[in-house]
């Protein structure tokens, strides 16, 4: 980066990145009116391949990348150093594999980053539009890129093949004016590529500290939070246990009452939160509905009985995902934290976790029909409402058995009380300790954005000068 600043500032850097085979080399071809850089059915860029193409109004360098989906060491490295030395990063994403997660995540990190993203959706001349309207297709890709919070600069559909659907030359185009405008694109892309690397240089310095913070987060709560707000959230918890160990006597029975009320409310928070249906998910139960529509037929030789199978086919792939997601994302999570509750809790007995194999549940086939809406079966955006009232009734489920399970807790608790002076004093020396753990890994991390604050404060003033 040093060096960028201290040479000429008159060529544009563009890094394309994506998939192996995803045609970034044929585009560079495409773009330069000339085969200057090695296509081919197989990894074939096995280092950063640059090519200097002179738009007429200004110069780009073009950076072609190994496939991010490369294992190789080598690669991974060549391709983080062509993104720090980028002004702008173009992500080539093969039509059949727009709504690949190795692309979105991948976006979704420049992002992160502050990178001036391009995305390109390659091939297009792939598309077939008696399967799909190029319309609807261009729709769920942006649905797809908003979803993943990625943000982007344009995006266009390209290929070297004639096609109509192609947008080759506005993409040339768009790069040409980006030539124009260098000295303002590459001064943003060098501020942009510091301010990354000065964040990954303060993280780097507490990376230490906050790994053994973390590391007695553990020994503490068995977990660590998820973020800084969940952290509070904790912090909040612990303040409130400690003002109840506190307390007179008679206030105590008050405190054991907040806490069970706290503890189901924050279940059946977590059961509201629970992600059950991410995008993918949602995706199979959008397409089974829409089976279910009148107009639907698959084939022409026995098509009803082809089109039923279709149908069960599709639902099975739904349940399915919907079953494992219920249990990794909401059951087994919801389950863990009765657990930290149970073993963290004055009061709790150890035998409320033996039941809680209960919670888990198999969706019975019949709540996937009788969800099904008949009158807006028709709608164009009735599949993702289908979808969220399967999820309300699948969440209804597994309240039903929560509350179950945990309505006898709060006389067995109370039955249970019994402490005395010393007991007590005891149990608020180790609550402060869960809590001096905490509040030292909030601190540092309150360090860390400070630092960062600063050297960022800095940069900004040093790129108006």
């Amino acid at each position: 980066m040093r060096e960028r600043l201290e040479s000429s500032q008159d060529t544009v850097r563009i890094a394309l990145c994506g998939l192996f085979s995803a045609g970034k080399s044929s585009l560079i071809n495409a773009l330069v009116g000339d085969r200057v850089a090695a296509t081919g059915a197989i990894p074939t860029t096995a280092a950063i391949q640059e090519v200097l193409w002179d738009t007429g109004t200004g110069r780009i360098l073009l950076m072609d990348t190994p496939g991010i989906d490369s294992t190789d060491e080598a690669h991974q490295e060549a391709t983080e150093a062509a993104l720090h030395l980028a002004d702008v990063v173009c992500l080539v994403v093969d039509y059949q594999h727009v709504e690949s997660e190795e692309n979105l995540e991948f976006a979704r990190v420049l992002c992160q980053r502050g990178v001036r993203l391009i995305v390109v959706v390659h091939q297009i001349d792939k598309h077939l539009e008696f399967e799909l309207s190029f319309n609807s297709f261009s729709r769920r890709v942006e649905t797809a890129l908003e979803d993943y919070g990625i943000s982007y600069d344009k995006l266009f559909y390209t290929a070297v093949r004639e096609t109509p659907l192609s947008q080759l030359d506005a993409f040339r185009g768009y790069l040409t004016d980006l030539s124009r405008d260098a000295h303002n694109v590459i001064a943003q892309g060098i501020l942009n590529n510091t301010n990354a690397i000065v964040r990954d240089a303060v993280a780097e310095r507490y990376a230490d500290e906050i790994w053994q913070a973390e590391q007695q987060l553990q020994d503490e709560f068995g977990e660590v939070p998820l973020d800084r707000q969940e952290a509070v959230e904790w912090l909040d918890d612990l303040n409130a246990k400690i003002d109840a160990l506190e307390a007179e006597a008679n206030q105590r029975e008050h405190a054991i009452r907040d806490a069970y009320e706290a503890a189901a409310q924050g279940f059946h928070r977590s059961i509201d939160l629970g992600q059950i249906a991410p995008y993918d998910t949602t995706e199979l139960g959008r397409h089974f509905v829409e089976s279910l529509r009148k107009g639907f037929k698959v084939g022409w030789m026995n098509a009803k009985k082809k089109t039923e199978e279709e149908q069960q086919r599709r639902l099975q792939g739904f349940h399915k995902q919907l079953q494992d997601h219920l249990r990794q994302s909401l059951v087994w999570p919801l389950q863990r934290e009765i657990r930290s509750f149970v073993y963290g809790s004055d009061f709790a007995d150890e035998s409320f976790v033996t039941d809680l194999d209960a919670l888990d549940m198999e969706i019975p086939t019949e709540l996937f029909y009788t969800a099904v809406h008949q009158g807006a079966l028709e709608s164009a955006q009735y599949p993702y409402q289908y979808v969220k009232d399967v999820v309300s009734r699948v969440k209804t489920l597994v309240r039903v058995k929560l509350n179950e399970l945990i309505a006898p807790w709060l006389e067995q608790m109370l039955a249970k009380f019994h402490s005395d002076e010393q007991e007590r004093l005891q149990q608020i020396s180790d609550v402060k300790t869960h809590r001096d753990a905490l509040v030292n890994w909030q601190n540092l991390h309150q360090q860390e954005e400070e630092l960062l604050e600063t050297y960022m404060s800095q940069l900004n003033q040093g790129a108006q000068a």
